[in-house]
């Protein structure tokens, strides 16, 4: 969910577009656990949060436009051993990462700060819009690892999405930005127990006449595979084609499969089956080529060679 995309269905930008004026306000939530979600499209999900939001402006992307879903963070601690304050360092706000990401300088800080903690089992902690946000320590931690790794810019992935609820919006005043608050851990939405029940994950579309009917937000379940991606089922298309897309906010784009993966790897399977196939047919027709020449060349210098049988015949053939 890109902000040119929430622009357009919210109907915020280019209004009179069909598709547009989808949701009754400019927001989409994201509340997540280790196995499942919801996506709240066109405000926060009903008691997923603990007390307010607190809005963020997104900062400028290397082109200077507001394109992707990153803010400016001022601190960030280990427990009580600060690896940074007093900075503006940017943060992309990004779903679709596994993990969390640390800037390479602050990556080293945070290894030797998790090495002086060492036993305990220490929080990690970031202020953005001057309020402090915990990730908690098992937030963290994925197969009984630490989900933390060294990136060129701070990325704050998934194991952030289980510790806080998102509020992705896009108002009229041209600039994104997010609402941070606390995830409610005793909550579980309506939609989210939905998924849990299904094997496959959510089969939930989007009713947009509902929306445009009762002016409510409409939850949208999203499954997660061992919490490390989510994904939630939209259809596009007439007639409708179902998807299973992953929910990705550090994306500058929106894309879907023109085939399924399994079709697009059957394909490229057949090409190589296919050129290898073609290739050893061409060997064997230029090494036929090859050989039938050397035998046609053989074969005229044998008959151009005269033998003592054909001397003979020919001075029994000379007159007298």
């Amino acid at each position: 969910m890109t902000p040119s995309i929430l622009r357009v269905i919210s109907g915020v930008q280019a209004p009179d577009v069909e598709g547009g004026n989808l949701l009754p306000h400019p927001e989409v939530s994201l509340w997540m656990t280790e196995t499942t979600g919801v996506m709240g499209l066109g405000g926060p999900i009903e008691g997923s949060h603990v007390g307010n939001f607190t809005y963020v402006p997104t900062v400028p992307d290397e082109t200077g436009k507001n394109n992707v879903w990153q803010v400016s963070s001022t601190q960030m601690r280990l427990g009580n051993i600060t690896l940074f304050r007093n900075s503006s360092e940017v943060t992309l706000i990004d779903s679709g990462a596994s993990c969390l990401g640390l800037r390479t300088e602050i990556f080293e800080l945070f290894k030797d700060a998790l090495q002086e903690n060492g036993h305990e089992r220490p929080s990690l902690f970031v202020t953005m819009g001057g309020v402090e946000f915990e990730i908690g320590f098992w937030d963290f931690i994925i197969n009984r690892g630490v989900c933390v790794g060294s990136t060129p810019k701070t990325q704050l992935g998934d194991p952030f999405f289980r510790s806080v609820v998102a509020l992705f919006n896009v108002d009229k005043s041209g600039v994104p930005k997010i609402g941070f608050a606390p995830r409610n851990r005793t909550a579980i939405p309506d939609a989210a127990v939905k998924a849990s029940d299904s094997k496959v994950g959510s089969k939930v579309a989007i009713p947009v006449k509902r929306v445009l009917k009762d002016e409510s937000e409409v939850e949208v379940s999203i499954t997660s595979s061992k919490g490390t991606r989510y994904f939630a089922q939209i259809s596009v298309g007439t007639p409708p084609q179902q998807f299973s897309v992953l929910i990705d906010t550090g994306s500058t784009c929106t894309a879907i499969y023109s085939l399924s993966p399994f079709m697009s790897q059957t394909a490229v399977l057949l090409m190589i089956i296919g050129g290898a196939f073609g290739i050893l047919i061409l060997s064997f027709a230029v090494t036929f080529f090859f050989l039938r020449r050397r035998w046609l060349k053989t074969h005229r210098e044998f008959q151009a060679v005269p033998t003592e049988a054909d001397d003979d015949v020919a001075e029994m053939e000379a007159p007298l």
